[in-house]
């Protein structure tokens, strides 16, 4: 279940002891402990250059944004001069994709989630030869037929130097709030506590208790006897 979805449930049921807002700090304790090749919330400016880490293999690249379609005809969560993933495919299509620059702009399927926050997490499988997507933990879409690669020193934010050694082009319209690199797949547990910890939902244990009380207040309520007049 999508933590939006249980956000609803329990708001249903009248628990407002259940937090509902985004928590970058818990989402940092979270990804720490998986030993991130990097981590970093609220990155401006954008565009900008970063190191990344060593990256090989099997790698995961987890995103916290908040983003719009356009004005470019891409928009590039992050790139090197052969590859990037994008925010928004293109030309301007409103579906996540990654781009192998010379070959093909590949789209997982996914509509994009315009004026949000949204985790999403590109998983590179070399085994494979394909990268899977995830939105707020939960797996989406169709994989694309190559593993990204991109490692060391990357632009964020926009793609730079892909034709003719140029500047930034497709550029992302909007806000990176957490990103974090691992030199590995992440599993599909892993990805999950990742957007739990962000949106603030409830170990599992918790939110058994939660659910409890809740079905129980309105078991008691359909019980209470009616005054008579």
């Amino acid at each position: 279940m999508k933590p939006l979805v249980i956000f609803a449930i329990l708001a249903g049921l009248g628990i407002g002891a259940v937090p509902a807002h985004a928590d970058l700090a818990q989402w940092l304790t979270a990804v720490n402990a998986g030993s991130p090749t990097y981590e970093a919330t609220q990155i401006s400016p954008l565009p900008t250059t970063i190191n990344i880490g060593s990256l090989s293999g099997n790698n995961t690249y987890e995103f916290i944004v908040n983003g719009q379609i356009g004005p470019s005809t891409s928009g590039a969560l992050m790139a090197d001069g052969s590859q990037a993933i994008k925010f928004d495919q293109y030309p301007n299509t409103g579906l996540y994709g990654a781009t192998q620059y010379g070959i093909a702009d590949y789209d997982f399927g996914e509509p994009t989630t315009v004026g949000n926050n949204v985790v999403l997490d590109f998983v590179a499988n070399s085994g494979t030869g394909t990268t899977s997507l995830f939105v707020n933990g939960a797996a989406e879409g169709t994989a694309v037929p190559f593993a990204l690669t991109l490692s060391g020193n990357v632009t964020v934010g926009a793609a730079f130097g892909a034709v003719g050694n140029q500047g930034f082009f497709d550029d992302f319209n909007g806000q990176i709030l957490g990103l974090a690199t691992f030199d590995s797949g992440l599993s599909g547990n892993q990805i999950m506590q990742h957007a739990n910890a962000f949106f603030a939902v409830p170990e599992p244990s918790s939110l058994a208790m939660f659910m409890s009380l809740g079905v129980s207040g309105l078991w008691m309520v359909r019980r209470l006897p009616r005054r008579r007049k």
